[in-house]
């Protein structure tokens, strides 16, 4: 606001800006991110987002649970096969694998398959994963929800 005396009359100058559609836009992405984080966390599978080059970039709480993390930060900037034994049961090499897996969901072709995973702790854990790829923010990122079966698996021998 600017004041300015005029023949010794003092006036003001007052520019007003009608802001409600920037504040529905703030109170609806705020609606987005809460939603986003709801699902995010509450899913009770291990929820990540991988860079294509295979780092995770996010994961959830169930993730780190699994993994036998406590922070993010143990997780996030490695890879899928930074998680696992150097070999997979068929005999395939887990990077060599788990890129070629990474590879093809970018391509358009998600996928879905049984990966064993080791824990931080070195434990290891069956796994029945499912790949997708999505767009955020013009960057294709992988999608991964993860489920631990070993149970499953341990019923089954």
């Amino acid at each position: 606001m600017k004041s300015a005396e005029i023949s010794g009359e003092s006036r003001i100058l007052a520019v007003v800006r009608d802001i409600t559609e920037r504040k529905r836009a703030e109170e609806g992405l705020r609606e987005a991110e809460k939603r986003y984080h709801t699902l995010f966390e509450g899913a009770n599978e291990g929820a990540f987002i991988i860079s294509p080059e295979g780092t995770y970039t996010e994961c959830n709480q169930t993730a780190l649970r699994y993994f036998g993390c406590e922070q993010a930060a143990e997780v996030l900037g490695r890879t899928p096969w930074d998680f696992s034994f150097s070999t997979q049961p068929d005999g395939r090499n887990s990077r060599g694998k788990g890129l070629e897996l990474l590879n093809a969901t970018v391509e358009g072709r998600p996928q879905r398959f049984y990966w064993q995973h080791i824990k931080k702790d070195g434990t290891p854990f069956d796994a029945e994963v499912s790949l997708n790829c999505i767009e955020l923010e013009n960057v294709r990122l992988i999608q991964a929800l993860v489920r631990d079966i070993t149970q499953i698996k341990q019923a089954e021998d």
